[in-house]
């Protein structure tokens, strides 16, 4: 409601049926847009962190349970809907966090009014990374010893193997298997 671009995105997307876009999002302000028409040619992605690490990294974001009720207003309207998990962090009680998160959203969230669910791991272009240390000298999340794999940093491949091995089995008791990507 501040620079109107996604109106102006789904404008644009409307006079150009030949395209599909992906509006990636952690907005809890779906009040903007309600009242536009859905079109099957878009797909809001809304990232979704369990509330301890919003709470913790993701400062100035809306709660998670704002972005569900925004999430939930978008499927009401007919718009299609992916959930994105990602980035996970590896976290103290990692498995507890993100599973209480998992069982909270799908509590809320029908997994077949979904158009899918992506999960990915904390990754970032080495060089950016640098940049973002410089700016965030204290952060844990920036100092954490990542492993760097082509040009870029992310958890070593055991951690990164175990989170999404555990994400992806327990997705799988909500979502169908064919709408889960990694």
């Amino acid at each position: 409601n501040i620079t109107f671009f996604t109106a102006k995105w789904l404008k644009f997307v409307n006079e150009n049926r030949n395209l599909t876009m992906e509006i990636r999002t952690k907005s809890d302000n779906f009040r903007a847009i309600e009242n536009i028409q859905p079109n099957h040619n878009v797909v809001f992605a809304w990232t979704l962190s369990p509330q301890e690490v919003s709470e913790k990294f993701e400062h100035g974001a809306p709660s998670l349970e704002k972005r569900l009720e925004s999430v939930m207003a978008a499927i009401e309207k007919g718009w299609r809907v992916r959930l994105c998990i990602d980035p996970a962090l590896y976290i103290e009680n990692f498995e507890k966090v993100y599973g209480g998160f998992i069982d909270e959203v799908f509590s809320k969230i029908s997994a077949d009014k979904l158009y899918d669910v992506s999960v990915g791991t904390f990754r970032v272009p080495k060089q950016y990374l640098k940049k973002m240390k410089k700016n965030r000298r204290n952060s844990i999340l920036l100092n954490y010893p990542y492993e760097t794999r082509g040009n870029v940093c992310t958890y070593e491949e055991d951690i990164t193997k175990t989170m999404l091995d555990f994400i992806h089995d327990k997705l799988v008791k909500f979502v169908p298997e064919n709408k889960i990507y990694m």
